[in-house]
């Protein structure tokens, strides 16, 4: 270990004690005998001591002296030796200085010194370098808002024994819930210093933060306060709780029922506020208009739900868990038999009241498993007692794999098949028979599979198989038909006796699927001459499906009564077309927005179609890329195309503006398409757009403006308007302060219907109460819904006055009953001059008798009306208040100041928000005067 030099510092007294200091690694307290001096007013005298320790020597040293005159003198002593003084003056005094080391020796130095003491000479001290503790600049207090940094804060560090680069800072928080030390972030390099504090995030409060700088020996520390605002924090929404991000997803199947789209540890967070007010849900691309649907269970939480084109809003401030119970509850389902296949994207977020939280999204898969199967050939005739043959086709028509795939054919079973699994798009073929077929008989085989969700698809076919039978034959034509739906089918039979000699009875022919083709009981060929032949026509009315029609014709043999059976099949095709249109929004409150307008046209027919033309009677060709009319247009991408049978559909959306009057206007669409034998077919749909018309006005009067104090009997009167020019109101509520619904009061009855551009009126009345310059306020309010299906509501109020029973009018003091003089612009109260409060006005002159201003109150509260600078001697001001300027009168007086002083002001309470109120400055002494005077009306 190296040695230090050890720094003794002694200072003498008159009461013979010094004080000993040192250097740090050694701590020597000394005693000191000194007698006082010889002379009077003798001067203190200071030795420096200086010490050399041995590494394994701890000494203690007592110095007796005894000086005779005024001395600074320097000992110098190490263990074990001697030590002199040697004094600066010709005085002598004698020091004796004993010293014990420990623990490894034991000495018993014995300095002397000699001191010669010069009474008029003062040596100068020895001075002893410290270590000075380096300097950090103060940092000014911070403020920031919860959920954010400080960022980076300068200070300055300094040290005159240190390089600023090797002072080392530190900062500490006395608050480690919201400013945790790790939080605390501290950059810059030599002496230019930063300091970044990141509160925990969600946390408020204050903090104070500690900053010291070291240079190892010493240190200085700074502190600052930081004072985080507390922010309302937005709620998070996670549909998938423990998954990574907050999304979920899942596979709607077209076989099977709605699908949760939410997981089970749906989870909402929010900081500061344990209920939530509302939360949306949205199918932000409906493809399928109405037919698809949100749904939620709200049962037990207070929560309502509406669901509304593709849109589900759920509202009631309620707990988080109830919030969460219900949109864990939150379903998908798809009607339509034709689904687009996209992902559905269906977004959730919440409010608490304030703000919304972040969006998080559902993926919702659309599963549209189908099967088909195909016989071939559709027909076939054999002989009797041959085989039929059949090639079965299965096919996967839909966009997910198919397991368990079986077939299954009741009369040929050698058809019966099965596969684990077919993949979108895979077919399989094979043959299979049927032998010893001695009567004609229609072959049906089904086949089945699973989706990967558990859901069943099934598909079936036919194919009619004819045995040739000599004895009689039906033939049932055309073969092939192809009928629009709705329209009407008809057919030509052919009966034949193919027996040269052999007669036929009881002959009857049997059609299930159309009646009118039955022959049965006696009818003119219920006996058949051989070779003899019949022809008749039959029809069904309404085709509705394509269907495959089996005509059975039997006889008897006249000789030996053995039954002949024949039978024949026509297919009747269906020709169909429809067409939807969906309009978002379906309402608009006033004329100019916006509407989207989505077209679906599948083809439920059994033949496919190409479309030829999209059109609008309103809005025009809608395949028209150049049709002004319409904006964001697709449709012209679809004309043209082919839609497939049994469900196939194309969509395409546009966009058109109303700027049409209150009223609804309806949108008709017309999709016409053709087969490929060009039989044509076209749909219709429409979609009716509301244009909102609510103009529901309530109008409030009384038969008298003042009242009598204490009370009074008080008439009102209500007119409720409907100046809807489309729509008619059921007023179902009805109400007044202090009294509630007004249903039986007076005149006024519940329901009422106000028609179009229609008034109801009733009347009522009421005792009220109050004391001398009270004022009364009264209210009332109507509520129904209009026949478009929307509610409506409206209400008015008015003001009375309680006055001095003994005084129904107000004289004012100085101001008599005046003529005003023609011509002045704001003489009359129907002429006054409108101006702004909170403004002053220093342009208006006292240079006629009357002036009359007016304003209007922006909120309901007080009013100051000063009148300053007004130099006439004899005036005044007075503030009204009427809604007809015509009948102002003394009862219509709020208030009044005739004061003699330049300076006037009426301080008035309890006024009424978008109510006119008059004042009057009236100049009753001459009117020369030409200095202006200032108005000033102040609302705070």
């Amino acid at each position: 270990m190296k040695q230090k030099p050890i720094f003794f510092t002694i200072v003498f007294s008159l009461l013979g004690l010094f004080f000993l200091g040192m250097h740090q690694d050694l701590i020597a307290l000394s005693n000191f005998s000194l007698p006082a001096p010889e002379r009077e007013n003798a001067n203190i005298a200071q030795t420096i001591l200086t010490v050399t320790p041995t590494p394994t020597t701890t000494a203690t040293t007592a110095i007796t002296a005894t000086p005779t005159a005024n001395a600074t003198s320097t000992l110098t002593a190490t263990p074990a030796q001697t030590a002199t003084l040697t004094p600066t003056t010709t005085n002598t005094a004698t020091a004796t200085a004993t010293k014990t080391a420990s623990p490894t020796a034991t000495q018993t130095p014995t300095p002397t010194a000699t001191a010669t003491e010069m009474p008029t000479t003062t040596n100068t001290p020895t001075a002893t370098p410290t270590n000075a503790p380096p300097s950090i600049s103060q940092i000014d207090d911070q403020v920031i808002d919860e959920d954010t940094s400080t960022g980076a804060i300068p200070f300055t560090i300094a040290d005159e024994d240190t390089p600023a680069n090797s002072l080392v800072v530190t900062a500490v928080s006395n608050n480690q819930v919201l400013v945790p030390n790790a939080n605390i972030f501290l950059g810059g390099s030599d002496g230019n210093r930063t300091i970044t504090i990141t509160p925990v995030d969600n946390k408020n409060g204050s903090a104070m933060i500690t900053v010291t700088v070291s240079d190892g020996s010493a240190q200085s520390s700074t502190n600052f306060s930081l004072q985080v605002n507390s922010v309302n924090d937005p709620p998070f929404l996670d549909l998938n709780g423990a998954g990574g991000g907050t999304g979920f997803s899942t596979t709607f199947a077209t076989s099977g029922g709605p699908v949760q789209i939410t997981g089970g540890g749906l989870q909402i967070l929010d900081a500061d506020n344990p209920q939530i007010a509302s939360a949306t849900v949205v199918i932000t691309n409906l493809l399928n208009g109405s037919a698809e649907i949100l749904s939620a269970n709200t049962a037990g939480t207070g929560i309502s739900a509406n669901y509304n084109s593709g849109v589900l809003t759920l509202n009631g401030l309620n707990s988080i868990a109830n919030y969460e119970t219900v949109l864990r509850s939150i379903t998908y389902q798809n009607n339509s038999t034709t689904p687009n296949l996209a992902d559905r994207q269906i977004a959730f977020s919440v409010n608490d009241g304030t703000t919304s939280s972040n969006t998080a999204v559902s993926t919702v898969a659309i599963s549209d498993a189908r099967i088909k199967i195909t016989i071939t050939p559709a027909t076939q005739t054999i002989a009797s007692g041959g085989s039929a043959i059949f090639v079965i086709n299965v096919q996967n028509m839909g966009n997910t794999s198919l397991n368990y795939v079986s077939v299954y054919d009741a009369l040929a079973l050698d058809c019966n098949n099965y596969w684990n699994a077919l993949s979108p798009g895979e077919t399989r073929n094979y043959s299979c028979n049927r032998t010893n077929v001695t009567t004609d008989f229609l072959n049906q085989a089904f086949v089945s599979g699973q989706d990967p969700l558990g859901n069943n698809v099934f598909s079936s076919d036919t194919a009619w198989v004819e045995v040739e039978n000599p004895n009689v034959t039906i033939v049932k034509g055309p073969f092939t038909q192809t009928v629009r739906r709705g329209d009407p089918v008809n057919f030509d039979i052919l009966v034949l006796n193919t027996s040269s000699t052999v007669d036929l009875i009881n002959v009857e022919v049997i059609d299930p699927l159309t009646p009118d083709c039955n022959r049965t009981g006696n009818h003119i060929f219920s006996n058949l001459d051989a070779g003899a032949e019949v022809v008749y026509d039959c029809s069904l009315d309404t085709v509705s499906a394509a269907f495959t029609n089996v005509i059975t014709i039997t006889g008897k043999n006249i000789l030996t009564n053995d039954i002949v059976e024949d039978s024949s099949v026509a297919y009747v095709e269906l020709l169909d077309l429809a067409v939807d249109i969906q309009a978002s929004p379906r309402e608009l409150p006033t004329p100019g927005g916006p509407i989207t307008f989505t077209v679906t046209i599948s083809n439920p027919g059994s033949v496919d179609v190409s479309l030829l033309s999209l059109s609008s009677e309103r809005l025009g060709d809608l395949a028209n890329p150049a049709n002004i009319l319409i904006q964001n247009n697709d449709c012209d991408e679809i004309n043209s195309i082919i839609i497939p049978a049994n469900g196939g559909n194309v969509s395409c959306t546009f966009i058109s503006t109303f700027n049409e009057l209150p009223g609804n206007y309806p949108v008709q669409v017309t999709a016409v398409a053709e087969d490929s034998s060009g039989a044509e077919i076209r749909a219709e749909a429409t979609a009716t757009i509301e244009i909102l018309d609510t103009d529901f006005e309530l109008q409030l009067k009384s038969n008298r403006e003042t009242i009598p104090a204490p009370s009074g009997i008080i008439s009102f009167t209500i007119d409720i308007l409907n100046n809807s020019s489309t729509s008619s109101v059921v007023l179902n509520s009805l109400t007044a302060s202090e009294i509630g619904s007004l249903d039986g009061q007076g005149s006024c009855m519940l329901p009422q219907q106000i028609d179009t551009q229609s008034v109801y009126s009733c009347t009522y009345s009421t005792e009220i109460y109050g004391n001398i310059n009270d004022i009364h306020v009264q209210t009332a309010s109507a509520a129904g819904s209009s026949s478009s299906g929307h509610s409506v509501s409206a209400s008015d109020t008015l003001t009375l006055l309680f006055i001095d029973p003994e005084k129904y009018n107000v004289m004012l003091p100085l101001i008599g009953y005046k003529t005003f003089p023609p011509g002045e612009p704001n003489d009359r109260p129907c002429t006054a001059y409108y101006i702004n409060p909170n403004t002053t006005y220093s342009t208006f002159l006292p240079d006629d008798t009357d002036d009359w201003y007016v304003f209007d109150m922006p909120k309901n509260g007080s009013a100051e009306i000063k009148l300053t600078e007004f130099t006439p001697y004899f005036g005044q001001i007075s503030v009204w208040t009427d809604d007809n300027c015509v009948n102002i009168d003394a009862a219509d007086m709020l208030g009044f100041n005739g004061n003699f002083e330049p300076t006037k002001t009426i301080s008035l309470s309890n006024l009424i928000a978008d109510t006119r109120y008059y004042i009057w400055v009236s100049n009753d002494d001459n009117q020369t005067y030409t200095t202006p005077y200032k108005l000033y009306v102040d609302v705070p």
